[in-house]
């Protein structure tokens, strides 16, 4: 690459009907004219951007016929990049890269800047061969990649536990040790309260987009494990599927992004951007400690975007986007009673029962219709208009397709949604476990001390779980009858994520998808939560693109989870395209984003009071 001035030409065809590109670069003072052949017309095409193709068709340089008014000719510009007089060619405002009369070029927006600032097209990088030598990397050591995510996967790193602590630790260091062997600079394994934070960057392309990639390699616990086929930190590779905990959450999806990597400084020892990894062994615990490392780490402020593979896509042959998160509210509701277990014959009916006032009150969480009834909650929920549940029930799964994932036969929850609908516009009310009294084999005529349930909230964009939480404890005061004392403990708590689908990096990204999957990419809503996307944008203001390649069967945070390897490979792939895409466009450079999901403009019913529910 030249450190001063670039500037390219087209000369024709080559001699086996492949294109030769002529660029001028300035080194050490002197130019100096480079030409390459880039291959016949069916590996070019797959390896440039399509306004790369739309240039070269409208010149007549590949097997499309051109735009009429187009010369079929096009010379090297001279170092100031303007076309010589008698180089001038008709002007078709069609053409993304247009001349003035004058001979200057008018810049576009797809177009980048030379880090030294001068203008030329993206499709002077993307007409290289990197892009091509990456993917044959990719391809050529597949079983490779396996097996290293297989050792990944081997690490009981459940943070949750802490008996697991030491393998998070071990796990932490093989990930460091991997990340330096594949030629990222700056790894580090950064300790915190709990469990370690994996840093590693490659910061030596200035001028070039700077992409934070982000993903944890703590895992859920495996339990029960009687429900395990095969033992589930033992990967084992099945049909076409790797079997493990953490094999799809997040493991699998973020390893995609770590061979990547690989895959460019193994064959050109560059990256497209400046890059920075971060990998927490935390986020299944609710990421404590990863705020302060972002407000205190000064590399990781400096990022333009960040890329997050934590979540699904509807299919193999479906890549998706994620463009909204549903926030979340973890509670732990207890009721206590005497100090200990009282005979269930001689004073059943005469004392109130712990477990059985516990009961009553969750049955009151809810209405016959679904609804969560608590004053006030649902004062904030957004309420979309006719468009966007439009386009939810064009892009989104079907009533049918959910029950069948889901293995269930009836649907339950609010009237007047879809099931979509409900699992992502609407928040949600789950109760995940209840605890009280003997667990133990045979009856035991005893009424329990005290009983605990767990509560699992789903908010949705412009509700705060500070307040819910505040909501809550107020009902539950008002729900607890003499003769018992109730307890609120917040367990989690994570705000929404709103993402604007028309900015330039998910533009990228589903341009990446694209040329992986062969498909056309759709953007969706998500009713889970990652805590961290909110995190990214309020700490660090900058866009957040929700790339994932999980399945929906792929059993995360249950028995036999899973990773469809044909989805890993082409996963490895869109990550490839999508560092080259980001270099290739500097419209991503910090552009204006909104931090919280609440100021993301959206179209609402007309009227006052007809934005929210109440």
């Amino acid at each position: 690459m030249c450190d001063a001035k670039n500037l390219f030409g087209i000369r024709g065809r080559g001699p086996t009907g492949s294109v030769r590109v002529s660029t001028r670069e300035c080194l050490n003072g002197k130019w100096v004219t480079v030409d390459a052949e880039l291959g016949k017309y069916e590996s070019f095409e797959q390896r440039i951007t399509e306004h790369a193709r739309l240039f070269l068709r409208n010149r007549g340089l590949c097997p499309y016929p051109p735009i009429q008014g187009r010369s079929r000719h096009i010379r090297p510009r001279d170092p100031q990049g303007r076309l010589r007089r008698h180089d001038l060619y008709r002007f078709d405002r069609r053409d993304p890269y247009p001349i003035s009369g004058r001979g200057r070029r008018i810049p576009r927006r797809e177009e980048c800047r030379h880090p030294t600032g001068k203008r030329f097209p993206a499709l002077v990088r993307a007409m290289t061969e990197s892009m091509t030598n990456a993917l044959s990397h990719i391809r050529g050591n597949r079983h490779r990649f396996v097996a290293e995510l297989g050792t990944f996967i081997g690490f009981p790193s459940v943070s949750a536990q802490r008996g697991h602590a030491g393998d998070v630790g071990k796990c932490a260091a093989w990930l460091a040790g991997h990340l330096r062997e594949i030629g990222l600079s700056e790894v580090k394994v950064v300790p915190t309260p709990r469990h370690p934070i994996v840093y590693a960057s490659w910061r030596y392309a200035p001028g070039n987009p700077t992409v934070l990639i982000y993903g944890h390699y703590d895992v859920q616990p495996a339990e029960p494990l009687e429900e395990w086929h095969s033992a589930p930190f033992e990967p084992i590779v099945h049909g076409e599927y790797l079997y493990g905990r953490g094999a799809s959450d997040d493991k699998g999806q973020m390893f995609v992004h770590v061979k990547a990597i690989e895959s460019h400084l193994k064959t050109t020892s560059v990256l497209p951007v400046n890059t920075i990894c971060l990998f927490e062994g935390e986020e299944e615990i609710g990421s404590p400690n990863l705020r302060s490392f972002l407000i205190s780490e000064p590399h990781v402020r400096a990022a333009d975007c960040a890329v997050v593979s934590d979540m699904q896509i509807p299919a193999s042959d479906r890549p998706a986007i994620t463009y909204a998160l549903r926030g979340a509210l973890g509670l732990e509701l207890e009721v206590r009673g005497r100090q200990q277990d009282l005979h269930s014959g001689v004073l059943g009916g005469a004392i109130q029962n712990p477990l059985q006032v516990l009961c009553e009150m969750i049955a009151r969480l809810h209405d016959s219709q679904g609804r969560v009834c608590i004053p006030g909650f649902y004062h904030r929920v957004r309420r979309w208009d006719a468009g966007e549940r439009a386009y939810m029930r064009q892009m989104g799964p079907s009533d049918e397709q959910i029950l069948r994932s889901a293995g269930a036969t009836r649907a339950w929850g609010e009237h007047g949604y879809t099931l979509y609908e409900r699992t992502t516009i609407r928040p949600a009310l789950t109760v995940t476990g209840v605890v009280g009294g003997y667990q133990g084999p045979g009856a035991k005529a005893a009424i329990p001390t005290g009983a605990t349930a767990k509560l699992d909230f789903r908010l949705v964009p412009d509700q705060d779980p500070r307040e819910i939480d505040r909501l809550i404890r107020e009902h539950i005061v008002q729900l607890t009858p003499a003769g018992v004392r109730s307890r609120v403990r917040t367990q989690m708590s994570a705000k929404p994520a709103l993402i604007d689908r028309s900015h330039p990096v998910l533009g990228a990204a589903a341009r990446a998808y694209h040329r992986a999957f062969g498909a056309q990419t759709v953007f969706l809503r998500n009713g889970g939560t990652i805590p961290v996307v909110n995190l990214i944008q309020e700490v660090l203001g900058i866009p957040v693109v929700l790339m994932g390649f999980g399945l929906p069967d792929d059993r995360i945070h249950g028995p036999n989870e899973r990773f469809h390897l044909p989805n890993f490979f082409r996963g490895i792939e869109t990550s490839s395209v999508f560092l080259a895409e980001l270099g290739a466009s500097r419209s991503v450079r910090r552009m204006p984003t909104v931090s919280r999901a609440s100021a993301i403009p959206v179209r609402v019913n007309a009227g006052q009071g007809e934005r929210y529910d109440h």
